[in-house]
């Protein structure tokens, strides 16, 4: 055989099809051994991770902190939402977007309300209990939802929507 090219059938039966590919069967092998490989890693990750958590005491506390921040998002995303919010109560998705779009335009708007109220308030006390108050602030969340009737008739008349915080209008140019 010496210097003769091989023919078509001794290149499949030495793994390859003439063009340095190889076969279906190795390449199959090679994908699963990267897997493992990368699985392994991935374990080995996880595993450190659930030591630094079982060890750390500041993790475990950072942790659950964000898990009940996620939690009370949750809550007030289900406060907001009228009946229940796992359901979807409209047959087309464009319904659904804009009733979506609603509840976020209220959940905002209840954000906003308690971040302007959380700003003015305290500048009005006197210093003792203005620290006493900021204390509090740094504890809480602004999505409070307690003092907000969810299921009253609101009334958005020019009587009604006076600027109680002194908030001037946009400035519209001409």
């Amino acid at each position: 055989m010496g210097g003769n090219p091989p023919v078509h059938g001794d290149h499949q039966a030495q793994g390859n099809d003439g063009l340095g590919h190889l076969p279906e069967a190795q390449l199959l092998f090679q994908t699963e051994q990267s897997i493992h490989s990368t699985q392994g890693v991935r374990t080995h990750r996880q595993t450190l991770f659930i030591l630094r958590y079982i060890d750390r005491v500041d993790l475990r506390m950072d942790i659950e902190a964000m898990l009940n921040k996620v939690e009370l998002a949750n809550r007030f995303t289900r406060a907001v939402a009228v009946g229940s919010p796992r359901e979807f109560i409209f047959a087309l998705q464009e319904d659904q977007q804009v009733a979506e779009a609603c509840n976020r335009l209220i959940k905002n708007a209840i954000i906003c309300w308690n971040y302007l109220y959380l700003e003015t308030r305290p500048r009005a006390a006197d210093p003792e209990t203005h620290a006493e108050m900021m204390k509090t602030v740094k504890a809480h969340s602004p999505q409070s939802w307690a003092h907000i009737n969810m299921l009253g008739e609101y009334d958005f008349s020019d009587k009604t929507l006076a600027d109680s915080f002194g908030i001037l209008p946009l400035i519209t140019s001409p």
